[in-house]
């Protein structure tokens, strides 16, 4: 249980609220409402759902929704991570997304993409900040194996040090891992990795205790592309971006709410 909200409550709702079971819904309604001889409300709704599919299908729209989070923090690099190489911090914290619990794969298959980007990430900058430790972290929030012994498995398979590498695998979720990373991190500064989307939140979630976050982004979804067919033709990539944003807006509004950011 996180706060006074029960994860599985959060994590169903945050399903509920998302364009593709909303559309889903409002198609629902419209087939109801022909049955039932409503014409009018059965047109307004199977219009509106389909307006909304093919408005969040365009990638003006996703790049327009994920742009405001993704853009509050640059990429750790160029002045930036040159600046940090003067007093590199001790830890770098990678946030878990997700995995399988396959057994028959190596742990590196077993991550999802978002996990995956955000490791390779963490790997990154420990090459270039000497002496830093890997903090891996994410547990279990649907039961399975946690994902921090998964993250670090696959870090070992890229060649880490197992030395440098620590986890973190009792945390639900980013509230949960800033109260369990601030146990092994406490007051100092440390490089913070995740998804650039996903950055805006977990900042304020560890900045409200009291830490000390370095953000290092990664994982980028806003990618405007040349194309005209790309960006005015609906496609269903463009709906996993604003999926992905509006969780996170979500996400923001419910833990502004409960105070813990």
């Amino acid at each position: 249980m996180t706060g006074t909200v029960p994860f599985w409550v959060k994590n169903a709702l945050g399903h509920v609220f998302m364009p593709l079971p909303v559309v889903l819904v409002l198609f629902l309604a419209g087939l109801a409402s022909s049955w039932a001889c409503l014409k009018r409300p059965s047109r307004i709704t199977l219009g509106l759902g389909f307006l909304i599919l093919f408005a969040l299908g365009l990638e003006p729209v996703a790049d327009a929704v994920v742009y405001p989070l993704e853009h509050l923090y640059p990429s750790l690099d160029g002045v930036r991570l040159q600046v940090l190489r003067l007093h590199p911090p001790y830890w770098i914290v990678v946030l878990g997304n997700g995995h399988s619990d396959r057994q028959d794969v190596p742990a590196l298959q077993l991550l999802n993409g978002t996990s995956l980007a955000r490791l390779a990430e963490g790997l990154r900058l420990q090459r270039a900040l000497p002496g830093s430790h890997l903090l891996l972290s994410g547990g279990s929030p649907l039961s399975g194996q946690a994902e921090a012994p998964v993250l670090e498995q696959a870090a070992r398979e890229l060649g880490a040090n197992r030395n440098t590498l620590t986890i973190e695998d009792q945390s639900l979720d980013t509230a949960d891992e800033a109260r369990d990373v601030k146990l092994l991190v406490k007051d100092a500064p440390f490089v913070l990795v995740t998804s650039a989307v996903h950055m805006p939140r977990a900042m304020a979630l560890f900045r409200h205790l009291g830490m000390k976050p370095i953000p290092a982004p990664t994982g980028f979804l806003g990618n405007p592309s040349a194309g005209l067919l790309d960006r005015y033709f609906p496609r269903s990539e463009n709906l996993v971006v604003v999926q992905v944003a509006l969780h996170e807006y979500l996400g923001l509004a419910f833990e502004y709410l409960t105070h813990q950011i």
